[in-house]
Parts: C-alpha cells; sequence; structure tokens
C-alpha cells in the first residue's frame, strides 16, 4: 500500500507534528509513504512529483489540508480518495467540506461531530476515528520525576469579553446567542449545534442543511463561549479549594488568579515534553459530548494522570481506574480526588500507569495508522468501482 501524506502549517506547528508522527508509525508498519510539505512552497512541486511517481492508494491529511487540489479535479483524476482526518466540528472546516467529490472523504473524531455533518452535507460518505495521543522519541516512564504537580494547558477568553463582542452583532444574532447559553446552562447541554437545531424546531421552523449552514457564526460563538466560562469555573473552583494550577497558554494573563502560576503558550512538540514533566493533568472540553479528544490522550501516553470531563468517548474507553472523570456537577469531589493523589504518589502512579498503558496499545500514533491501513481498503472498495 502506497499512502501519500500531506502536511500543513498549523498554530503552534500542532497539525505538522502529528504528520511526522503518523508518517513514522506508517514506517514501522513497512507502509510504503512519501510526505508531501505543503507548508514549503520552494518544495511542494518538487515533493508532489516524488509521490505522484508511483500511483498512491490514498492520500491523507489532518483537517483537510490538501482538499483544495480537488478544485482542479486532482484527486478525481487520480481515481485515489483522499481521508480527511478532522479533529473537531465541521462548521469549523465549511471552506474545505463544502468543496464536494466522491474521492473526498472527511472522517470525525466523534458521533455528534458525525451528525452533525450528516445535517450539514445530505449523501456525502464519512467515517468515525477516535483521536490519538502523542509522544516524542521515546515514551517516557511513570515513576520519572515530575516536577509540575497540576497542570492546564489551553487558552483563555474571559466570557464576559465574549458577551461585549457580542453587542457589535445584529439584535437578532444576541438574543439567540443570549437563549442558547441560559437554555445550555439550565439543561447541562453543552454541544451547541445541538442546542441551535432544537432551538429553531421548538419554534415549528426545521432547518435544512442550506439554512443550518448559515448559523456557523452562532456556533463557533457558542462554542468559545461554553470553553471559557467552564474554564474559567474550573479554574476559581479550584482556587476556593487552595490548589494551585500551571497554566500554560495564550490569554491567562486575564485571569484574576491570587494563586495559579501563568506560563507563556508553548509549540506543540514543546508541551509534548512537558507533560511529560506533569503529576495531573486536567482538561476541559464541555463542547465534546461524544468525541475523542487529543490532550487528555497525549497527558497519559506521556505517563501524566489525565482528569478530563466525562463525556461518551471516555467514559466507554477507559476504566475508572486508568484516569479521572469529572462532571460541572461534582466539581468539589473532582478537588478531594487531586488532593487525595497529590499526597498519594503510589495511588496516583498506579493510575497513571494504567493509563498509559491503554493509550499507548489502543489510542496511540501506531494504533492510529493500523486503522487506516486496516480501513483503506474497503474506501478503495467504494471510490474505484
Amino acid at each position: 500500500m502506497r499512502i501519500v501524506l500531506f502536511q500543513g502549517k498549523s498554530r503552534y506547528n500542532l497539525l505538522s507534528f502529528w504528520t511526522d508522527e503518523l508518517y513514522k508509525a506508517f514506517k514501522k508498519l513497512n507502509v510504503d509513504v512519501v510526505k508531501v510539505n505543503l507548508i514549503d512552497q520552494s518544495s511542494y512541486q518538487a515533493d508532489l512529483a516524488i509521490a505522484l511517481s508511483k500511483p498512491a492508494d490514498l492520500f491523507f491529511s489532518f483537517n483537510g489540508i490538501g482538499g483544495e487540489l480537488e478544485k482542479d479535479s486532482f484527486f478525481t483524476r487520480l481515481m485515489t480518495p483522499f481521508w480527511q482526518f478532522f479533529c473537531d466540528h465541521p462548521f469549523h472546516h465549511v471552506n474545505r467540506l463544502n468543496i464536494q467529490s466522491p474521492y473526498l472523504i472527511p472522517s470525525f473524531t466523534g458521533k455528534e461531530h458525525i451528525e452533525a455533518f450528516n445535517a450539514l452535507y445530505l449523501n456525502r460518505l464519512s467515517l468515525e476515528i477516535p483521536h490519538a495521543g502523542s509522544s516524542l522519541d521515546s515514551i517516557p516512564g511513570v515513576h520519572k520525576k515530575r516536577s509540575l504537580p497540576l497542570v492546564l494547558f489551553g487558552s483563555y477568553t474571559p466570557p464576559e469579553e465574549i458577551e461585549e463582542k457580542w453587542k457589535g452583532y445584529l439584535p437578532s444574532h444576541r438574543q439567540l446567542l443570549k437563549e442558547q447559553v441560559a437554555k445550555g446552562l439550565e439543561t447541562q447541554v453543552y454541544d451547541p449545534f445541538k442546542l441551535l437545531v432544537e432551538a429553531f424546531k421548538d419554534n415549528q421552523i426545521y432547518l435544512d442543511s442550506q439554512h443550518l449552514l448559515k448559523l456557523k457564526l452562532i456556533y463557533v460563538e457558542l462554542e468559545s463561549y461554553f470553553r471559557n466560562y467552564f474554564r474559567k469555573k474550573l479554574l476559581n473552583h479550584f482556587e476556593k479549594m487552595d490548589l494551585s494550577i500551571h497554566l500554560f497558554g495564550d490569554g491567562f494573563e486575564k485571569l484574576e488568579t491570587s494563586l495559579h502560576i501563568k506560563h507563556n503558550a508553548l509549540s506543540y512538540e514543546a508541551m509534548v515534553g512537558t507533560l511529560s514533566d506533569c503529576q495531573i493533568v486536567l482538561g476541559t472540553c464541555p463542547v465534546f459530548p461524544k468525541a475523542s479528544h487529543e490532550r487528555p490522550l497525549t497527558a497519559m501516553i506521556q505517563g501524566a494522570l489525565a482528569a478530563t470531563e466525562k463525556n461518551q468517548f471516555f467514559d466507554n474507553a477507559f476504566n475508572k481506574d486508568e484516569l479521572l472523570l469529572y462532571t460541572w456537577q461534582n466539581l468539589n469531589e473532582l478537588g478531594d480526588s487531586v488532593k487525595e493523589l497529590l499526597g498519594n504518589e503510589k495511588k496516583r502512579l498506579e493510575i497513571a500507569e494504567r493509563g498509559q498503558k491503554k493509550t499507548v496499545s489502543h489510542y496511540s500514533f501506531n494504533q492510529l495508522a493500523e486503522t487506516i491501513v486496516a480501513r483503506a481498503p474497503y474506501l478503495l472498495n467504494v471510490t474505484r468501482i
């Protein structure tokens, strides 16, 4: 099997790192794999010529990088499927998803994203496949000395600042945003797409795909609000419990705190390395009720104990003794568990070791490469007939 990977640019060099990691995993499987570097335009044509020197069975990229080539019928002329591995909601990728071709095949990391894709783009083939956790050249031992007790990686925008921005929107947009924030917090449903679809249904308005796509702005704003609202809630709650968190990322200078320790944002590679120095890593992702997401998986592969929000994926994929799962209604319990584990090295190491073992065997880039190789023939069966 011959696979061509498109490597593109992204914030913190994240997608490029993942592409390199997947490339190495394919090599371990003795797959004939080639990278086309779309970041460096000076080498792009040469890379592409090498990639096309022999027929490829599959093109692949993270977040659909390279999909624009199909505007010139690139994949159609080659009659070769292009697997576009999207890591979050379809609304973040409408420009690429709007390029329609039977050879462009998107995958998503959770059922809610598949459901949204099916609503936005009728009669399109798609796949579901969980994310993978990252590592550097070697996987660190759980028992290595770790100097950062409690850590959160991400970014932060005060929810009040987000609401202030809404004042510049149309009155109908402001009203819809405020209504869905209130409804989400009341019903404990934080999936903006589900909230929006239900809001229109409640008013006997049944949106088709064309009109659903017009809700992208509202979706993105709600997603940002819920992410930051709950990040602030977690940080404030832990401060009240006298639990200090090391915060890595942009925007935390806007957080009022006398306890938490703020650090600059890191490149993705530096973050992966720093995770190997962490004891417990906190994760927040309220807008993913069913999907996997990368950060807890990477934390576990790096030997840290992951404490992440309970959702369908993590609840089904992991046992209770492999990580900490919490809900927004049991933050006191989460804080008590974190305090206990920071004071009980033996128990923390046992949980971290089990979590690392599960993630390395099921949710590493080696496993992702194996899954892609296993599913590729099925894609060929429906694209080359």
